[in-house]
């Protein structure tokens, strides 16, 4: 059977399984308050060489200028800590090509806080680290918040599409993957109740529910279920997996793709750590990736930081240690992939 070990836990435990250095932090600073706590938690332990912030605005929206006023207020807050960051100010749907220099700031030991990072900026980000060679020591971050205010938590959704850089080159591998759709489901998926009620190639879903979990986080993940469900032609399973564990959500894709082909197609709408699995089997397969983009947001998405032991609860997960990747397939996997690799380029070549 194919095991490996994949550290994870809070963040001093994580930082001590291996000798300190110095980390280049890239993050966000936004209206959460949890968005911050990482970068700042980086910076009183003396861990930091370098600090980038990304500081993502809204386009359009009814509250730019509270939003405005949090991320002020988080600001001073970084300054107060004495934490010295490069802020980049970026549009939420900027092209993706705007995170290149991010990318290319980043070697040797790298921190990808993914606690407040929309999803299509921090897909984009973790692939290209967990392939970039000079990355030799990646750690991925995520802040719990206290909890989450009731209602919608973002609005005006964008058309379902694949994330930058996710859509595989040949159309048929695509074609294969959209037969299966695995979803991290979140509380209002309405991106995706709207696709699968229109015409869309999934026909099979696996369903990852994050549980255990804290109980309101519980009642409105199967009320989002029960929204699932409504198209009554698709079957759905469902599949528990911690909200906050990202090696067994990792194993649990990993026992879900078809053994043929090893293909799938993913929609990340819930808890981030499960989301940052996909990304990472999605980076080393090629699986196309799709989300509907909100583009509103509440500033107040959550409330608060959570606290254990009176700390902030600060996950760390290890993606890469001294430029071993921890994320890999096994050996099946692997020839499959070396196959449609082969297969990619025969059709590049007839195209």
């Amino acid at each position: 059977m194919y095991t490996t070990y994949r550290p994870w836990g809070w963040l001093d435990w994580s930082l001590e399984l291996a000798p300190p250095r110095l980390w280049t932090f890239i993050g966000c600073v936004g209206p959460e308050e949890r968005s911050i706590v990482a970068a700042t938690a980086f910076q009183k332990r003396n861990l930091l060489e370098h600090a980038i912030l990304l500081r993502i605005v809204e386009g359009e929206s009814p509250f730019a200028d509270l939003a405005s006023k949090y991320i002020c207020s988080r600001e001073r807050s970084c300054r107060n800590a004495k934490l010295r960051a490069d802020i980049l100010q970026l549009d939420l749907l900027t092209s993706i090509t705007a995170l290149d220099e991010v990318c290319d700031a980043a070697s040797g030991s790298v921190v990808l806080d993914i606690t407040s990072l929309p999803k299509r900026f921090f897909f984009y980000l973790l692939k290209q680290f967990a392939k970039n060679r000079r990355v030799r020591d990646l750690l991925v971050t995520y802040t719990s918040p206290k909890g989450y205010p009731e209602g919608a938590l973002a609005g005006n959704y964008d058309d379902w599409q694949a994330l930058p850089s996710f859509r595989p080159a040949d159309p048929d591998a695509e074609k294969q993957a959209q037969t299966r759709l695995i979803v991290n489901i979140g509380f209002l998926p309405n991106g995706l109740v709207a696709h699968l009620g229109g015409p869309a190639d999934e026909r099979k879903i696996d369903l990852l529910i994050p549980f255990p979990a804290p109980a309101e986080t519980v009642r409105r993940i199967w009320k989002a279920v029960w929204a699932l469900r409504r198209p009554t032609d698709i079957r759905i399973r469902e599949v528990r997996v911690a909200a906050n564990d990202l090696s067994e959500a990792f194993n649990v894709i990993l026992s879900l793709v078809p053994e043929g082909t090893g293909l799938v197609s993913f929609a990340p709408f819930g808890p981030k750590p499960i989301s940052a699995a996909m990304c990472l089997y999605a980076t080393l397969t090629g699986c196309p990736v799709y989300y509907a983009q909100p583009k509103v947001y509440r500033p107040n998405y959550s409330i608060g930081v959570a606290r254990v032991d009176g700390n902030p609860a600060i996950n760390g997960y290890w993606i890469k240690h001294e430029g071993r990747s921890l994320y890999a397939l096994p050996p099946g996997l692997r020839r499959l992939k070396k196959r449609r690799r082969r297969a990619a380029a025969i059709y590049g070549a007839r195209s």
